[in-house]
C-alpha cells in the first residue's frame, strides 16, 4: 500500500449538511484519437444484433398472427358445423321420435364443440408464450450488449486526462461544503490528479480540508470520496452497475405489466 498525502488546508471548519448523492453528468472531452476501430466494431456490431433481434420479432409477430386467424378461422368453421349438426339431429329425433336419443346427440355434439374451443384457446396460449419468451430474451440480450459496449468507451475515454479530471470534478461538486474531503485514486491517476490540483482547491472554495490519496486496492479510473458522512464510491463500474440494475428491474416491470394484459 503506498502512503502518501496531499493536504491542503482551505478554510477553519464550517458547519456541515448532508449532500444528497446524485448522478454524475459531465460533458464528453473530444480527444486527440476519435473513436477506435474498436469502438466502431463494437457499435456497429451492437446495431447488428439490434437489427437481428428486431427482425426476428417481425417474424414472430407475423407467425403469432396467422396462428390467430387460423384458430379463429377453425373456431368458426367447428361452431357453424355444431350448427349444422345440431340441426339435423332435433330433425331426425323429430322424425324417429326418440326424445332420448335426441338428448344424447345434443350432448355429444356439445362436448365436442367444448373440446375444440379448448384446443384453440391452447394453441392461443403456446403463441402467446413463444412471443413472450422471444420478447424477453432478445431485451435482456441486447440490454446486455449496450451496457457492455458503453462501459469499454466509457473506460476508453477516461485513459484521457482531462476526462478523468471532469468526472473527479463533478463529484466534488456535490460535497463541496462538507469540511473534509478525501480523494482515493489509484496510484496510476494520483499524478494525473495532482495536475489539476489548483482547479480542485477553487470548486472547493475555502470550504473544506481537501487530502488526495493513492490506493492500490482500488482499479484504474476508480475515485473513492470520503467525507464525515461516510464513503461513495465514485467509480464508473460502480455506476455502470447502478444503471444496469435499474434497467433490469424497469424491464422485469414492464415485463409483469405486459404478462397481467395477456391474463
Amino acid at each position: 500500500m503506498l502512503e502518501a498525502e496531499e493536504m491542503i488546508l482551505l478554510s477553519n471548519h464550517q458547519p456541515t449538511k448532508a449532500i444528497p448523492i446524485r448522478s454524475i453528468n459531465f460533458n464528453k472531452v473530444n480527444t486527440a484519437a476519435e473513436s477506435s476501430n474498436t469502438e466502431q466494431e463494437m457499435i456497429e456490431n451492437l446495431e447488428k444484433s439490434i437489427q437481428v433481434k428486431q427482425k426476428q420479432l417481425e417474424e414472430l409477430e407475423d407467425k403469432v398472427k396467422t396462428k390467430l386467424e387460423n384458430a379463429e378461422m377453425e373456431i368458426t368453421k367447428q361452431k357453424d358445423l355444431w350448427k349444422q349438426e345440431k340441426e339435423q339431429l332435433i330433425t331426425s329425433a323429430k322424425k324417429e321420435g326418440y326424445e332420448k336419443g335426441f338428448e344424447v346427440g345434443k350432448n355429444d355434439s356439445l362436448a365436442q364443440y367444448h373440446q375444440l374451443i379448448e384446443n384453440a384457446n391452447s394453441i392461443i396460449d403456446k403463441a402467446n408464450i413463444d412471443y413472450q419468451n422471444i420478447i424477453e430474451s432478445s431485451d435482456e440480450e441486447v440490454l446486455h450488449i449496450a451496457i457492455e459496449v458503453a462501459n469499454k468507451i466509457l473506460h476508453q475515454e477516461l485513459k484521457d486526462d482531462t476526462t478523468f479530471h471532469q468526472m473527479v470534478k463533478g463529484f466534488l461538486k456535490q460535497f463541496k461544503e462538507q469540511s473534509t474531503i478525501k480523494l482515493f485514486v489509484h496510484p496510476d491517476d494520483y499524478e494525473r490528479l495532482l495536475a489539476f490540483k489548483d482547479e480542485l482547491m477553487q470548486i472547493v472554495n475555502h470550504r473544506a480540508e481537501l487530502f488526495i490519496y493513492p490506493n492500490e486496492e482500488l482499479s484504474k479510473h476508480s475515485c473513492l470520496l470520503e467525507t464525515p458522512y461516510g464513503k461513495i464510491d465514485a467509480s464508473i463500474d460502480s455506476q455502470l452497475e447502478e444503471i444496469r440494475n435499474r434497467l433490469f428491474q424497469l424491464m422485469e416491470e414492464i415485463e409483469r405489466e405486459h404478462s397481467a394484459l395477456l391474463e
